[in-house]
């Protein structure tokens, strides 16, 4: 199976684009021939768009098949980041749990929306990065979703305890998409694939913060069929991010 990562993180070192090819082999061991990435040191910072930048001038030197997720945060003026969007590589908006460690606001996921419509970019609401720190609501990133039927939002960092919340808010928000690196409930691809539709579903294995293996082997260990897997490995997102397919 091949598989796209679809949160994918790029941290701050002395070489990140040596890290990136590096990494880069090791994904493609594991049959991850491409991802989405985003710059993971921008949840500190606010209204900068330096690791986006920084993200990109990596993204030169890196396969044809890794793709940027810009962080988007408020007071960011939106002529930068549309001057940065117009990079083929730039596929969506991120927007993170926190901003120099204080939570977001509804009002930033609201202001985030806004520019990635304006955009026409996909949104990725990141729920949560490091267990036990603020998290966003999935009913914030609900009403977003609501508010904006035209604008596709992912919505990652989601663990079990939203289990109930994407069965009773996100079922009848066909603009929203579960990113499932983070989720860890029993039979999980499973209970997504069954409860919002395979189609809905992105692989992802929010490296660094958890091990590729992971998420390779909770995709191929899944009671869902062989057609259902490869929408949820790459198909899906090479749709919803508009990727070349086999990839």
């Amino acid at each position: 199976m091949r598989f796209f990562d679809a949160n994918l993180y790029l941290v701050e070192t002395e070489n990140p684009a040596a890290k990136l090819k590096k990494l880069a082999a090791e994904l493609a061991r594991h049959g991850i021939t491409g991802a989405l990435v985003s710059p993971l040191d921008a949840q500190h910072e606010s209204a900068d768009t330096r690791h986006n930048k920084a993200l990109l001038e990596v993204l030169e030197k890196a396969p044809p098949s890794f793709y940027a997720a810009l962080a988007v945060q408020l007071g960011i003026p939106i002529s930068e980041l549309e001057e940065l969007a117009r990079n083929s590589r730039v596929k969506a908006l991120r927007i993170y749990p926190t901003s120099r460690g204080r939570a977001i606001t509804p009002e930033e996921i609201e202001h985030a929306a806004e520019v990635a419509e304006r955009l026409g970019l996909p949104l990725i609401v990141t729920l949560r990065t490091v267990w036990g720190k603020p998290a966003v609501k999935l009913e914030d990133a609900a009403k977003a979703a609501e508010k904006h039927p035209n604008l596709s939002i992912v919505i990652t960092g989601v663990n079990y305890g939203e289990t109930l919340q994407i069965a009773t808010l996100l079922t009848q928000l066909p603009n929203t998409y579960i990113e499932a690196s983070l989720y860890h409930q029993l039979n999980g691809l499973q209970l997504l694939a069954r409860t919002l539709g395979a189609d809905r579903v992105l692989f992802g294995t929010a490296f660094p913060l958890q091990n590729i293996e992971v998420n390779t082997l909770k995709l191929g260990k899944a009671r869902i069929g062989p057609q259902d897997k490869q929408k949820i490995a790459r198909q899906n997102a090479e749709k919803l991010f508009n990727l070349p397919s086999q990839i």
